[in-house]
């Protein structure tokens, strides 16, 4: 029974990891496109500050408490996933994908900016130091199959398509103020 336990706990770990990394190649170029907008540059600018702020007035102290700023808006923004998630399952298809997306971009945006920053010192914790080195491994062996191989030229077909087809699009200019 105690195998048992272990080999669902295994599954259901690993199929919560092929989701999250499926968000984050999905959500990725959105997550691109949110750091240029207006409103959200000047969030960007205040997590690189806090970042930055923490890694040098925290550097004698512990990493631990720079992983916790890592893991905080991870903790509080995962929650929103899983509420879209049931929010499509009920069949609220168009809000539970706008509470997915918001929550995934955010979260990548705010956790990707602070880890930027402290990525130094949380390399001195062991165990995270381990879990990185794996999750780059795996990560690497992903993009060495053939099928992300095949994806991958997929998608940049996919780019440069909607690329030239917002090229013929005729740009509008706002009057300067």
């Amino acid at each position: 029974m105690k195998h048992l336990f272990r080999w669902i706990f295994a599954i259901l770990a690993i199929a919560y990891v092929a989701v999250d990394l499926l968000f984050w190649a999905i959500t990725k170029p959105i997550t691109k496109l949110a750091t240029k907008v207006g409103f959200l540059q000047n969030l960007l600018r205040f997590v690189d500050w806090v970042g930055a702020l923490a890694n040098r007035t925290l550097p004698g102290s512990t990493p631990y408490i720079l992983l916790m700023l890592v893991l905080t808006p991870w903790i509080a923004l995962e929650p929103l996933k899983i509420f879209g998630l049931a929010m499509i399952w009920n069949g609220r298809l168009l809000r539970g994908i706008i509470i997915l997306t918001l929550g995934e971009v955010t979260k990548l945006v705010l956790v990707e900016r602070i880890f930027h920053h402290v990525k130094p010192e949380l390399m001195k914790v062991p165990g995270f130091e381990w879990c990185y080195q794996r999750a780059l491994r795996v990560i690497q062996y992903l993009k060495s199959l053939p099928v992300y191989r095949a994806l991958a030229r997929l998608t940049a077909g996919l780019k440069r398509k909607v690329a030239a087809l917002f090229r013929r699009v005729p740009s509008v200019r706002h009057p300067s103020y």
